[in-house]
């Protein structure tokens, strides 16, 4: 009878044809006292990758669990591209614990699951731990970590992820709890690591330590780099920021209004100021409204500074006039 698993790495791939080998050679080459499983979420790719993921499956059998999904099927177009993906290969996890790999990214240190499943047996008050990453941009290494904490490891609370994510969705791994509020939350945001966490820490306590244990990618294909739609991916950013500091204290009863309203202050002075510089009005009149007057000049220059004001002073005015005037919630 083959024991069940302690440990479920998740792997969601598509389109990673150049890539995926690495990143399932360095979930096997893992040195672990217990044992896992891979479920590997293919989505459709058209490129070759799931040609790879099929031989690897057959190759490893006993290790490797093969989900193959179409991104253009019903289920898939209902929510945001890959979501299905991830959600349906998350609920298949048997393991106690679920550590994420996405396709394009690997690990380098052939500890790293299980010194993360050693802190997670010997603390039951945590429910996440994280490391560090370092990058690798468009096929080279760079050795140094991508986040900078004080010390050897830092405690992460609900406060600090409703203004900021020091997680990587590759470099964590978490107690396999009941998810099923959170597949629901997920699709309101269009990055879905910084929720999935967030959730997790009103579970229990979450910790990040500052050792890197991994590469997280950045290519052509990477929804991170630049082109020609930089400032729509940006702006999209920005907004998912601000509603996540918006939903995730409503969530909670409004115990945070302070670090929320400090977030998205901050986030609606990016996205106007951004705005502004596109020439998309639609967006800067919207997004103004959720700005402290104090704080338009930051980070602005002369000229958007005057317009926002403009802008900030007539769209107070029309809401307090009550004039029917109304602005569609731009996502």
């Amino acid at each position: 009878m083959t024991e069940a698993p302690k440990i479920s790495i998740c792997v969601i791939t598509y389109q990673h044809a150049d890539f995926i080998e690495k990143c399932l050679d360095s979930i096997l080459s893992q040195k672990l006292s217990v044992p896992y499983e891979i479920i590997l979420g293919e989505d459709g790719s058209t490129d070759g990758t799931r040609e790879i993921c099929r031989a690897y499956a057959e190759r490893h059998k006993d290790k490797i669990k093969l989900q193959l999904r179409d991104r253009d099927s019903l289920a898939s177009r209902s929510v945001l591209p890959g979501r299905y993906n991830f959600i349906e290969t998350l609920k298949s996890a048997q393991g106690k614990y679920v550590a994420l790999c996405d396709g394009d990214d690997y690990w380098s240190d052939p500890m790293k699951l299980q010194e993360q499943f050693d802190f997670l047996e010997s603390n039951s008050d945590y429910i996440l731990v994280g490391h560090n990453s370092m990058v690798n941009e468009n096929g080279h290494e760079k050795p140094n970590p991508i986040k900078t904490i004080q010390g050897d490891f830092i405690d992460i609370t609900t406060k600090d992820l409703i203004q900021r994510n020091p997680f990587i969705n590759s470099m964590a791994m978490f107690r396999n709890i009941d998810f099923e509020n959170l597949f629901d939350i997920l699709n309101k945001f269009t990055v879905g690591d910084r929720s999935l966490f967030t959730f997790l820490s009103f579970k229990g306590k979450c910790r990040f330590y500052a050792k890197a244990v991994g590469f997280y990618r950045q290519h052509s294909s990477s929804t991170t780099s630049g082109s020609r739609d930089q400032y729509k991916k940006y702006k999209k950013d920005l907004i998912n920021r601000l509603n996540h500091a918006s939903y995730w204290n409503d969530y909670s009863g409004q115990k945070f209004d302070l670090e929320k309203n400090i977030e998205v202050n901050k986030r609606a002075r990016q996205i106007s100021n951004l705005a502004m510089r596109k020439f998309d009005f639609k967006t800067a009149v919207y997004y103004s409204q959720f700005i402290e007057l104090k704080d338009l000049n930051k980070g602005s220059s002369k000229l958007t500074v005057w317009l926002l004001k403009i802008i900030y002073r007539l769209t107070q005015y029309l809401y307090s006039k009550n004039f029917g005037y109304r602005i569609v919630r731009i996502t």
